[in-house]
């Protein structure tokens, strides 16, 4: 009799992970594709600012740019700035990112000229997922340099 017994509330519990697992599926899908997402948020996002970086200090390495605003300079910078985020965007033209790179006169006694370079770079999330719409659809980013 007891053995019946026990046998008997082994099969009722047969289901009871896989209803289990197909509770916490959902929710532990929703978690991994969000951080997934905001994990690749935070690497474009630190690859622009790296990138404006780049090009503010190319801009500032053209002989002559220190003394005097540089077209040559301002130019020089852009590119870089371009170049350092080339293999990052996918090559399709909505993911162009917009790179500018000016000069503008400095402050102080002994007028440096500072370039400013600024990324204006769209966001998409890697997994499609809906929550990624929380995270910002363009990333703007600026770094300044003497």
């Amino acid at each position: 009799m007891t053995r019946l017994r026990s046998m008997r509330s082994i099969r009722s519990t047969n289901g009871a992970a896989a209803v289990e697992f197909a509770l916490i599926l959902g929710p532990f899908c929703v978690v991994l594709m969000g951080m997934i997402d905001y994990g690749w948020y935070f690497f474009v996002d630190l690859a622009c600012t790296n990138a404006v970086r780049t090009g503010a200090r190319n801009a500032t390495t053209v002989s002559g740019a220190v003394q005097a605003c540089s077209g040559a300079a301002s130019l020089q910078g852009t590119q870089a700035t371009k170049a350092a985020l080339q293999n990052l965007m996918p090559q399709d033209p909505q993911y162009a990112a917009s790179a500018n790179c000016v000069c503008a006169p400095g402050g102080g006694p002994p007028a440096v000229p500072q370039y400013q370079c600024t990324i204006g770079a769209p966001f998409t999330g890697l997994t499609g997922f809906t929550a990624a719409a929380l995270l910002p659809a363009q990333i703007q980013t600026a770094s300044t340099m003497r």
